[in-house]
């Protein structure tokens, strides 16, 4: 009732008159009542006779929030109505995990962002919650990533299309793309999620490395622990071969420091050097400036089974493509000095002299 009340003396078999609907700001006249029937409006079509204290009934305006879900995904949010009083109500900010919260914006003034709703506002109003990744790709980091995607510094990935365009942020983000998901290239049978870095030696004098000085220690020791074998080698054989022996090449450097005493020398194992120096020389940033290592031969033969994929979204992140050309594997061939390589331009596996100076190489690591 707040104070607003009506008072007329009516003679017997009359009916009180109605008065005019009073305003109040934040409120809505909801009809007149009197202190006896606080429940049921009076009804001014009946006859009474006596004097009557009408006391006028609000109810508070509210504004109904909708929310607004982004990409076409459902929002799991209710909508919700927000109570105007006789004061000014400040919009609290929204929360959607994935999202940063722009504001609110009421769509029936032309996309107007509202911080708050007016003391005496009238009418119900819908505003919509704008909201926009926080992650830098279209997949947040917990989504699971497949073959082609480009993955960013901060873990998130957006998958590979023909007509896919990256901004200048993004690119400048971009640490990896994926080339392998399975369980063919691991020790213990887990699927793992594998991703090549967007820069490579590349081909030509200056570019390629050998796996070893044939001074180095490790040139003719037959690292055992590393030795991973194809069912088949040759020409068009990385289509086809299936491998057996050490798959995941992630602790292989370890392998060989722990047979031999020399790795601490510069010049070396050139291969090997450059891998594990690629955060330095490749700059890739967040979590992903380490873990980098040179690849198995049945790690780099499921990179040459969708070379075209990669280097696909290898150009549009930035990165350089895989050549043509012959790369190290990490994997040691049943005799010392020779380890496996995967030549992308025949589709072969072959093994190599480590202190051959014609190969190129690339990293890979987990995703």
């Amino acid at each position: 009732m707040d104070g607003t009340e009506t008072k007329q003396t009516v003679a017997e078999g009359e009916k009180a008159t109605e008065p005019a609907a009073p305003t109040k700001d934040g409120y809505t006249f909801a009809g007149w009542f009197t202190d006896s029937g606080l429940t049921a409006a009076f009804t001014f079509s009946t006859a009474i006779n006596s004097d009557i204290t009408l006391y006028a009934k609000w109810t508070l305006i509210t504004y109904t929030i909708t929310y607004e879900g982004l990409n076409g995904a459902a929002n799991p949010n209710t909508a919700t109505s927000y109570t105007v009083e006789t004061e000014t109500i400040t919009l609290q900010d929204f929360s959607l995990d994935d999202y940063t919260f722009e504001g609110w914006f009421d769509a029936e003034t032309g996309g107007n962002k509202v911080a708050s709703i007016p003391k005496g506002s009238t009418g119900n109003k819908t505003l919509y919650a704008h909201c926009t990744w926080k992650w830098i790709g279209t997949k947040n980091p917990t989504t699971a990533k497949a073959v082609g995607d480009i993955v960013f510094s901060d873990g998130s990935a957006t998958a590979y299309t023909s007509g896919l365009t990256l901004t200048s942020e993004q690119k400048d983000a971009a640490v990896a793309v994926i080339f392998y998901v399975g369980t063919e290239c691991s020790n213990d049978s887990a699927s793992r999620t594998l991703g090549v870095g967007l820069k490579n030696t590349g081909t030509g004098i200056g570019n390629i490395r050998k796996w070893a000085k044939s001074s180095a220690a490790g040139y003719s020791t037959n690292i055992t622990a590393i030795q991973c074998t194809p069912s088949e080698s040759g020409s068009g054989k990385a289509a086809t071969a299936t491998f057996t022996g050490d798959l995941d090449g992630s602790d292989n450097w370890q392998a060989l420091c722990a047979a031999v005493s020399d790795e601490g020398t510069s010049g070396n194992y050139p291969a090997w050097e450059w891998v594990n120096t690629y955060a330095t020389t490749a700059n890739p940033k967040g979590d992903y400036a380490s873990g980098w290592y040179l690849p198995t031969v049945a790690e780099l033969t499921m990179l040459y089974r969708v070379k075209a994929t990669v280097n696909a979204a290898l150009e549009k992140a930035g990165g350089m493509e895989i050549a043509d050309t012959g790369y190290w594997s990490s994997s040691q061939y049943s005799s010392g000095a020779d380890v496996w390589s995967v030549w992308f331009e025949y589709s072969s596996l072959s093994n190599a002299d480590k202190d051959v100076n014609s190969l190129s190489v690339c990293a890979v690591r987990a995703f």
